[in-house]
């Protein structure tokens, strides 16, 4: 993880990179959760 944090870098501290891997892991998941019918789609109500 250190080598993308820091100056310069794709994350400005190791939060911010914890916090986007989580963000993007739980959109994947939502992604799964809808091709399995196992998540209705808000919008729709």
């Amino acid at each position: 993880m250190d080598e993308h944090v820091g100056d310069q870098k794709k994350f400005v501290n190791r939060s911010d990179a914890i916090r986007t891997a989580i963000r993007k892991m739980l959109d994947l998941m939502d992604e799964v959760d809808k091709r399995h019918g196992r998540m209705v789609d808000e919008s729709e109500d």
